[in-house]
């Protein structure tokens, strides 16, 4: 069972050889990170000591079905942390295996392709988004010393099959974020099918981001962005295409460390693109947006609510509008 005694891990990082400082952790045995099993969810979950990353436990759901048994899951629970800085990067990370302790001669050992962890986060306490799943295959088993698994957060499932290899390192990058939480699904099915957790942690990149935006928005007359903050950065771009791929650079913006940009938009309609750069010439493509072309609209048609065409209107009645373009407008004369 986890015992839930708090030590206080103190890790120097010289800045010529690291970029980022652990800011939460659970190892488990130790933590300032309390996570743990969903109390009521799941079966067959617990915290051994057959194998870890650090001494001297893990937390594992340990098959015991025959293969036709009902799911046994888990959820493991990292709690909502607040007082996350949005102008830095954040990586969240935590370590995977999968063993054979409890049942070493049985031939399902090993996880098969209907066993699986999902990972779900969530940057508001309220909504979790699934953004990583592994699955197992023909009674894979690996340790905690395999592949790497590193991800941009996307809002989209990103699924992994241990037909292509084995994961025991996964890794997930955020940013433009005040608060975190994460949850780790595990299901197995059959005895000698085990998920093996350790050494959730997350990490702050300790240099800022040069851009950190909040939004970025336009019409046929202006262009806009917002932004959170800014570091090292020296000019904004705008950039423009007719056909979402080959893209000119139109405007360039002089940063001024505000929150609030705005320019003229003297092209009217197409793709745009808004572009920071650094001092140092490095620059990142911050997002895209695309704006309509409006065309004068010829009225083909005037129908009464039954869809009746009508030439002449009356006083008082309420008509249809019908324009070349599709546009439905609804009016009284």
């Amino acid at each position: 069972m986890k015992k839930f005694f708090l030590f206080f891990l103190i890790v120097f990082f010289p800045p010529f050889l690291f970029s980022q400082t652990l800011i939460k952790y659970d190892y488990i045995e130790s933590f300032n990170w309390l996570g743990g099993w969903s109390v009521g969810y799941g079966n067959n979950t617990g915290y051994y000591a057959n194998a870890f990353v650090s001494s001297t436990s893990s937390a594992a759901l340990i098959g015991t079905g025959n293969g036709t048994s009902n799911i046994e899951e888990g959820v493991y629970v990292l709690p909502n942390i607040t007082g996350l800085d949005q102008g830095f990067e954040y990586e969240f990370r935590f370590r995977l295996g999968s063993y054979k302790f409890g049942s070493s001669s049985s031939l399902s050992a090993g996880v098969d392709i209907a066993d699986y962890v999902l990972l779900y986060i969530s940057t508001d306490n309220t909504t979790l988004v699934q953004e990583i799943k592994i699955n197992g295959y023909d009674n894979a088993l690996w340790n905690y010393n395999t592949t790497l698994i590193q991800k941009t957060a996307s809002g989209t499932l990103t699924t992994y099959s241990a037909q292509n290899g084995t994961y025991s390192d996964i890794r997930l990058k955020f940013t433009n974020v005040t608060q975190f939480t994460a949850r780790v699904y595990v299901r197995v099915n059959s005895v000698g099918e085990e998920w093996w957790l350790d050494n959730f942690e997350l990490w702050q990149m300790t240099t800022p981001l040069p851009v950190s935006l909040i939004s970025f928005e336009g019409d046929r007359d202006s262009l806009w962005w917002d932004i959170y903050s800014e570091y090292n950065n020296d000019y904004y771009t705008i950039l423009h295409s007719m056909d979402g791929y080959n893209f000119e650079p139109k405007y360039n913006v002089p940063s001024e460390g505000k929150h609030k940009y705005s320019i003229r938009n003297t092209i009217g309609s197409g793709y745009f693109i808004l572009r920071q750069t650094d001092y140092d010439g490095k620059f990142e493509n911050l997002s895209i947006i695309y704006i309509k072309e409006h065309k004068n609209r010829i009225l083909i048609k005037i129908t009464n609510l039954m869809g009746q065409a009508v030439l002449n209107m009356k006083e008082g009645e309420i008509y249809l509008l019908i324009y070349d373009d599709g546009f439905i407008e609804k009016t009284m004369k």
